[in-house]
């Protein structure tokens, strides 16, 4: 059972690269925007909130945007980026 939940993320992942859907592409796309949006809003902030959360969190998020840009197969890319915002 620990393993289902454990490999959830990545089975989501593989069956949204297998569908390859547009639309799915385009709301990653859409909530990669938002991410580099809202880390740009919040960066001049100094709250403890986004020096130890928000701001690490949006790094690591976007790190994966950054990582996954190499890849030419646009479902197993949004695939992937679902998976690994799952873990995150």
């Amino acid at each position: 059972m620990e393993y289902l939940i454990l490999f959830s993320p990545f089975i989501i992942g593989i069956i949204i690269a297998l569908l390859n859907n547009p639309t799915i592409d385009n709301n990653v796309d859409k909530f990669q925007n938002w991410l580099s949006y809202r880390k740009q809003k919040i960066t001049p902030s100094s709250s403890k909130f986004n020096k130890f959360l928000t701001r690490p969190f949006l790094w690591i998020a976007l790190k994966v945007k950054e990582w996954t840009n190499s890849i030419k197969h646009s479902g197993v890319k949004s695939g992937l980026r679902i998976a690994l915002y799952m873990f995150i």
